[in-house]
């Protein structure tokens, strides 16, 4: 397996890097977020393990490149005792967060389930959780959108509000109504609901459906009518997605 590491740190970072290097794991190094995306211009590692600074928000725009040369899952270590920044960190994507310094043993272990997991999920290919719209199709499980031998990866909370305008196709949805009803007490800001909107239209421009999700100026945002549009799991009867299930 190869493994990716970023740490600012360069002696700790050797030292990671020798630990699971003793384990049998290819490691490339990285001190700096520059560095690995040239690493990564050449290298495909099986999954990265990075260093979050608590100030330096550069880790969550970096998680876009990481995305693109296929270097997920990422486990993040973050220095910061804000619970409001492991749940960003989450939120854009990175697939598991832990305080640091972490116990070596425990770091392995976090590593050895990811690659699981990464494992399973790439050779799941009969995924029954998915549904096809718009000749794409969305896997429920781990939250991937595939269309034209693309795929792009969207958060939990980017997938929350996808499936709400999917579910309701063709009804404008608010940004006061899907702040409400996607966020917490004390995150209800409309203006979240553009943010992620718009990262939604991004990733799904990447695919050529970026005008999938309507604007209505002065009401809110609303998914296109799809004519087709149907579940390959007709049992699957989770409240929040039974209205998809009939055919158009």
């Amino acid at each position: 397996m190869r493994l990716l590491i970023i740490h600012p740190n360069e002696t700790k970072l050797e030292d990671m890097a020798s630990a699971f290097v003793y384990d049998g794991y290819e490691v490339f190094r990285a001190s700096t977020l520059k560095r690995a995306e040239e690493i990564l211009m050449h290298q495909t590692p099986d999954m990265t393990i990075l260093v979050d600074e608590e100030d330096d928000g550069n880790a969550l725009d970096f998680f876009s490149v990481l995305e693109k040369q296929h270097a997920l899952p990422t486990l993040v270590l973050t220095r910061s005792e804000s619970t409001k920044r492991i749940v960003l960190l989450l939120e854009y994507g990175y697939q598991e967060v832990l305080r640091y310094p972490v116990e070596l043993l425990e770091l392995k272990a976090r590593v050895r389930t990811l690659l699981r997991q990464k494992d399973t999920s790439l050779s799941c290919t009969d995924n029954d959780f998915s549904m096809e719209l718009f000749g794409m199709r969305i896997d429920l499980i781990h939250r991937r959108i595939y269309h034209d031998a693309k795929s792009v990866q969207l958060t939990s909370k980017e997938f929350e509000v996808l499936l709400v305008l999917i579910r309701d196709k063709g009804q404008v949805h608010s940004r006061a109504e899907l702040a409400r009803d996607l966020w917490t007490e004390g995150e209800q800001h409309e203006r979240n609901v553009d943010v992620y909107v718009r990262r939604i239209r991004d990733k799904l421009s990447t695919l050529g459906l970026g005008e999938l999700i309507e604007t209505r100026w002065g009401e809110g945002y609303a998914f296109r009518t799809a004519q087709q549009l149907y579940w390959q799991t007709p049992d699957f009867t989770h409240s929040a997605f039974a209205p998809l299930q009939e055919k158009e």
